[in-house]
């Protein structure tokens, strides 16, 4: 009997794990940032502070990503809290918000083993503001917003090899990255 109800209870699991999916909203477009370091009259490197108080969860670990969106621009990011003498500084901040409200739906989802369907919204900002090394001191801010739904329903075990819920969050910040990354390249803030 429990060596029935052993691999029943694997494949429930798995099918549970697999009940759900995240689609990215792709509000910011996706940019190509590789072969346009060329492209920069000089290259540097700029210090960084990065906020994350106003998340939780994994948010943290994607600070690789800012520094590789802005090395692909010809910068080197060293984290300081304060600014260093003749170094541009970018004060980042990385937030997320969700709606609590649908922890109940997840809930219900979860209690009826995923025949009832649930979803949940995350929307991510990203704001950057940087103080150019000039005598002026200049400060150019940057902002970009996107979501993602995470959808709990047993038939996303069909979208979850093309949905694949674990990796949206860094796609999405990395893609968000790269948008301040040119932006902040278009106004040629460090000159």
């Amino acid at each position: 009997m429990f060596k029935m109800k052993m691999p029943v209870l694997l494949i429930v699991t798995s099918l549970l794990a697999t009940g759900c999916a995240r689609f990215q909203a792709h509000q910011v477009s996706e940019v190509d940032l590789a072969g346009r370091e060329s492209d920069r009259t000089s290259s540097g490197y700029m210090t960084y502070t990065i906020d994350k108080r106003a998340t939780y969860g994994a948010l943290g670990t994607y600070e690789e990503s800012l520094e590789s969106a802005m090395r692909d621009r010809g910068w080197r990011l060293r984290q300081s809290e304060v600014p260093i003498k003749d170094a541009p500084h970018m004060y980042v901040n990385v937030s997320l918000s969700k709606d609590p409200a649908a922890l109940l739906p997840a809930m219900l989802t979860g209690f009826t083993l995923y025949t009832v369907p649930s979803w949940e919204t995350s929307n991510y900002k990203v704001t950057a503001q940087v103080i150019t090394k000039s005598k002026e001191r200049e400060e150019y801010f940057y902002e970009v917003k996107d979501k993602i739904t995470l959808v709990q329903w047993l038939p996303m075990v069909l979208a979850f090899p093309f949905a694949y819920p674990f990796s949206a969050e860094e796609e999405t910040l990395s893609r968000m990255y790269k948008n301040i990354a040119m932006k902040i390249d278009q106004d040629m803030v460090v000159k």
